[in-house]
């Protein structure tokens, strides 16, 4: 039987009982209440590196499929994001969208939380040329365990999560992450 997140903090209590004064025993009740409540004993242990991404819903926010064939062999930079903390850093990944989606680079930007009209707005407004995708209740988010904006995800050509980035990272440090994913199929076509 796994240990469940509730048997856990309760044994940390027991043991923090025996240790700490008094006046920081007295919060420690409330302290499990709260990370309870929050938590449950969810069974989920985020997306890893080497794990294959879970699926993302069939359409883009404009009605194009999107399909796990469609990203079959190429590399994908999954992109969660929120108009309020990250949006202006999403408008800065267009040039090395741009200069590298003949090398086989796809991006797929998922807004979290944000409303149609406000990312509908914001493809216009900003020449998004990459596909959007909305989830607005962040159901995607969930499933691919996202605990903060921004987060990247690099998917490998074999279908694999290559890299996990967990905040901002400027365009030309993703750049560097990605040119040896991108140029190794060049590499491996000339030794052919």
């Amino acid at each position: 039987m796994p240990l469940c997140k509730e048997n856990f903090l309760h044994r940390v209590y027991r043991v923090c009982a025996h240790l700490l004064p008094q006046k920081l025993l007295r919060l420690i009740p409330l302290l499990l209440a709260v990370t309870v409540f929050c938590s449950s004993c969810d069974t989920r242990h985020g997306v890893n590196i080497g794990d294959e991404p879970p699926l993302v819903p069939e359409r883009d926010i404009n009605g194009n499929v999107v399909s796990p064939v469609m990203l079959k062999g190429k590399i994908v930079v999954i992109y969660f994001w929120v108009d309020s903390c990250c949006g202006d850093s999403l408008k800065y990944l267009i040039p090395l969208y741009t200069n590298n989606h003949f090398k086989g680079l796809e991006m797929l930007a998922i807004n979290a939380g944000d409303t149609r009209k406000t990312v509908e707005s914001y493809i216009i407004n900003n020449n998004i040329p990459f596909t959007m995708l909305l989830d607005e209740q962040r159901l995607i988010a969930r499933d691919f365990s996202v605990i903060g904006f921004p987060t990247i995800l690099i998917v490998g050509r074999d279908g694999l999560i290559r890299k996990k980035i967990l905040g901002l990272i400027s365009s030309r440090d993703l750049e560097k992450v990605l040119l040896p994913l991108l140029d190794a199929k060049a590499t491996a076509k000339k030794k052919e």
